[in-house]
């Protein structure tokens, strides 16, 4: 659904094809910055202050807040920031991952 409205609100503010391009492999290089920087620096940091349960608690609700944000104020600074937090390599998905990952060393 997110996924959806993104495009959409892409396909409505910048109507030319070519800028659509730009913005759009200009906003995925942003994601994959983001993704390695999350993955090796930010995540190691995160785990040895914030629990695995927090951080699992807080990916719904990041999700929740940010789709409210898009529904409050559809934009595409919005819906752009709201999708890059809601992919799969996003916010949140490298601590959760590498909690899981350390977590089922112990079982």
């Amino acid at each position: 659904m997110l996924d959806m409205r993104f495009s959409l609100l892409v396909q409505d503010a910048l109507p030319s094809k070519d800028l659509r391009t730009a913005y759009l492999g200009a906003f995925w290089m942003k994601v994959n910055i983001f993704s390695f920087t999350m993955q090796f620096l930010l995540t190691p940091l995160l785990l040895r202050y914030i629990p695995t349960r927090g951080i699992q608690a807080a990916i719904p609700a990041v999700h929740i807040l940010t789709c409210a944000l898009l529904l409050a104020a559809p934009g595409l600074g919005v819906a752009s920031a709201a999708f890059l937090l809601f992919q799969r390599h996003g916010l949140f998905y490298f601590p959760r991952q590498q909690g899981n990952s350390l977590y089922s060393l112990f079982l």
